[in-house]
């Protein structure tokens, strides 16, 4: 019959129809430019992008089955790779899929690829640095800041490779791969001596650079008529010669007073007193303006070299003239002795006295004949 002939062909023209119903999700506008008819169980599926590359589906509006689970994949473009889904979808997963329960939108992000770069660190003498020497990797355009500590003794000179300065603190732009060195040097401080008053210093005045920790001996060295005084600055004391220890930078001063105007001005050499001749004296005057303090000085008989006689915490004022005796205590003249049980000054061969300061400086010498 002719209706068994036909119901074959009947058959799958119907099955046809039915699977075209079924398609979960379609292109608002297809390839040959024919908008397909919308069905009112239908909800629309928003693709977007951001930066460079596809997704499949391509991204723009499609209409999908409602209740249909749509699978959205991404490929990035050369020299891009994809970051993140945002919207209705998330996570960094290049595939994610929706649910099409209501109109969805979901945007892929793609990010240029960063080349990576290495930075080397290291370092020359003693100390370190944040990071600590080493080689570290960075993504192209990241800029890394780094800092150096010198070791106790030591200090930082200066960067060198692909960083310069002297500054503790680099920050190294990572444009490709770098190598910077941290060079370090043993630490040094200055040391300044001044004078005051007529002499020098051995050093000599000026400003030196020590290491650390060194010992500087310093030297005072009086101009004739002048005498050293004492050391003001980093350093105290009456000593001719100091020891400095380099710890800091130090600054010093020798301070010299003038001694010319405190002078011998007679010598009583033959004494009245029998023998001993003890009332024999020298005498000493200060014919300047200004007090002089004679502490510590020291009277001799220079042509023999003893005896001496030293003085104790003294001010000797302008115009003032003071008697150092040989054996008698007068104390209208100071009460100097040198306490001495026979003569000193001879009468028949002419000595000469001499007057010393405190730091041996001669400061008056003065003769009989």
């Amino acid at each position: 019959m002719v209706f068994k002939k036909i119901f074959p062909a009947f058959t799958f023209l119907l099955i046809s129809l039915l699977l075209l119903q079924v398609i979960s999700c379609s292109s608002q506008i297809e390839e040959d430019g024919v908008q397909e008819p919308a069905s009112i169980d239908v909800y629309n599926l928003i693709i977007e992008i951001d930066g460079q590359g596809v997704t499949r589906p391509v991204h723009g509006i499609h209409e999908c089955e409602k209740g249909a689970e749509i699978t959205v994949t991404v490929t990035p473009a050369a020299g891009w790779t994809f970051d993140h889904w945002g919207g209705d979808a998330t996570g960094d997963s290049p595939t994610t899929s929706i649910t099409m329960n209501e109109d969805k939108f979901v945007k892929a992000y793609f990010v240029p690829v960063l080349n990576i770069f290495s930075l080397s660190i290291t370092i020359d003498g003693q100390g370190t640095t944040e990071p600590l020497p080493g080689t570290y990797t960075y993504n192209e355009g990241s800029e890394v800041e780094v800092t150096v500590s010198p070791s106790p003794g030591w200090e930082f000179a200066h960067w060198q490779g692909d960083a310069s300065g002297n500054s503790l603190t680099t920050t190294v732009m990572m444009n490709k791969t770098k190598d910077i060195i941290a060079y370090f040097v043993p630490a040094t401080f200055s040391l300044q001596i001044e004078v005051e008053g007529e002499g020098t210093t051995n050093p000599v005045p000026g400003t030196y650079s020590y290491d650390m920790d060194i010992e500087v001996m310093i030297t005072a060295s009086p101009a004739t008529g002048y005498e050293f005084a004492r050391w003001e600055g980093d350093v105290t004391g009456s000593s001719p010669s100091i020891n400095v220890t380099m710890d800091s930078d130090k600054s010093v001063a020798a301070v010299f007073r003038p001694i010319g105007n405190i002078q011998i001005t007679y010598i009583f050499y033959d004494g009245q007193v029998p023998s001993v001749e003890s009332d024999e004296y020298v005498e000493i005057k200060n014919s300047g303006n200004s007090a002089q303090d004679i502490s510590g000085w020291e009277l001799i008989d220079g042509s023999d070299g003893h005896p001496s006689f030293t003085f104790p915490p003294y001010v000797l004022e302008p115009g003032e003239t003071i008697r150092v005796y040989t054996n008698e205590i007068h104390p209208e003249w100071g009460g100097f002795s040198f306490e001495y049980g026979r003569a000193i000054w001879d009468n028949n061969y002419p000595d000469t006295a001499v007057l010393l300061s405190s730091s041996g400086q001669e400061v008056s010498s003065k003769s009989y004949q």
